[in-house]
Formats: C-alpha cells, sequence, structure tokens
C-alpha cells in the first residue's frame, strides 16, 4: 500500500502505561471516499456498506491526534508503513518510535520470517483470522511486550554492551536497553553481615611451623586478604 495513492479504511491504537498494562483504546472505520478493492475486503472482512456510513479521516483525525498526543509509538513496521499514513493524514507524532519488526530482527537473528504473524505464532500470541486494525494493534502490543521479556533474559553483559553501542547514537532503541539492563542488573547492597568479635584466649599457646607454613600458602590464591604478602622462593 502506497500512501500518496491508497486510503486508510480503519484505524486502531492502544495506549498501555511503561509497565505494558493496557489504559485505553482507538477504534473507528473511515471512509476512504472511493471503493473498496476486492482483496481488502477479503484481507480484512470490512465491507463497502459498512466504511460507505464512517466518518472520513479529516473527522477521525483530531480525535487520532488527541489520542496519541506525545506519547511513544509502538507498532509493527510502523516505520515502513503506519506513520507515512499519518504524515499523509497531517498527523503530528513523537519522535520516539518503536518498530517490533526492527527489534525482532535483533533480538530473534534466526527466526527468519519477521510479519506480526510469525512472530505472534513464535511467542505462542493468538491472532484473528482477519487483519483489522485494533487485533493487529492489540497483536503488537502483546509480541512487544514479549519481545522486552525476551530481551530482559538476555546476560547482563550482552545488554551493557548493546546500551554503550546504543547510547552514542540516535537509534530509539537506546533508552530500551538502558532500561533492560537497569533490570537485569540488581541494586547494589550496603548490608553485611556481622562480624563476632575476637575473644582472647585464657592461656597462651604456641603456634606450629606448619600452622604458619599452611597459612602462607593459602595467600597465593587470596591476594585481597593482605596485598603486601609477596612470595620469595629462594626463600622457602
Amino acid at each position: 500500500l502506497e500512501s500518496s495513492s491508497d486510503a486508510i479504511i480503519e484505524v486502531g491504537a492502544v495506549k498501555f502505561d511503561p509497565k505494558g498494562v493496557v489504559q485505553e483504546t482507538f477504534s473507528t472505520l473511515v471512509n476512504p471516499g472511493r471503493p473498496v478493492p476486492y482483496r481488502i475486503q477479503m484481507l480484512t472482512g470490512i465491507a463497502p456498506e459498512e466504511v460507505a456510513e464512517a466518518p472520513p479521516m479529516d473527522a477521525v483525525a483530531p480525535r487520532l491526534q488527541q489520542f496519541i498526543a506525545d506519547h511513544p509509538i509502538v507498532g509493527q513496521n510502523v516505520l515502513g508503513f503506519d506513520l507515512r499514513f499519518l504524515a499523509a493524514a497531517g498527523l503530528s507524532h513523537s519522535p520516539v518510535v518503536y518498530d517490533t519488526h526492527e527489534l525482532a530482527v535483533l533480538l530473534l537473528p534466526l527466526l527468519g520470517e519477521y510479519s506480526l504473524s510469525a512472530l505472534a505464532r513464535h511467542f505462542d500470541i493468538a491472532m484473528p483470522g482477519h487483519h483489522r486494525a485494533l487485533a493487529d494493534a492489540q497483536t503488537a502490543h502483546e509480541v512487544f511486550l514479549a519481545l522486552r521479556a525476551h530481551a530482559a533474559g538476555l546476560p547482563p553483559p550482552v545488554l551493557a554492551e548493546a546500551a554503550r553501542l546504543a547510547a552514542a547514537s540516535r537509534w530509539p532503541w537506546r533508552s530500551f536497553f538502558g532500561e533492560m539492563l537497569n533490570e537485569a542488573t540488581p541494586a547494589p547492597t550496603r548490608a553485611r553481615r556481622a562480624v563476632e568479635p575476637l575473644v582472647p584466649y585464657e592461656h597462651s599457646r604456641p603456634v606450629e611451623p606448619s600452622e604458619v607454613l599452611t597459612l602462607l600458602q593459602s595467600l597465593r590464591e587470596r591476594p585481597d586478604i593482605l596485598p603486601q604478602f609477596e612470595e620469595r622462593p629462594e626463600q622457602g
């Protein structure tokens, strides 16, 4: 589909908080002002008479603009598809855009196929048979959460390297990897085990040379205990 020649017949969006909990949804049919191609009817299950009674995009745009506001945009292939249609309709959006297709290619390099339906199958996410706007947005939301959980399970050194490489760029995912690293790295703690106080013996006892030798030999593997210790073979 081309934003310069094709028209929108349905809009669907999901608003969720940083924890992934859905807060609100937006869904409406749109009158494209032209006949709906048969292949689109088969793909979406939307009949021509349904959109004939729907509002035009000019009437939908202000409500949709209010819904998306300046929130980050998350979606499947939004860079190559959705955002072009939003721009054609005169809508603005946040510069922060997370494309789940792009993230899936990065996190699942051996998957082979990265369509929304393929990612849904990979993560065992149920997806309706027809491509409806709200259902696709809901599926993209679940795929994003699944990808985020997958990223959070990566070893901290991998996340640290990804965050380091992305930090110097304008890549939208740079903050994402930093957040995943913070979640994966436990916060430092100052709690320490209580140390029992030393209690002197009532009577002194001689120290066997073998005990001293055993102690000094153990320092070979624990330089942190006595940094000044230096082994000198010629004195052995």
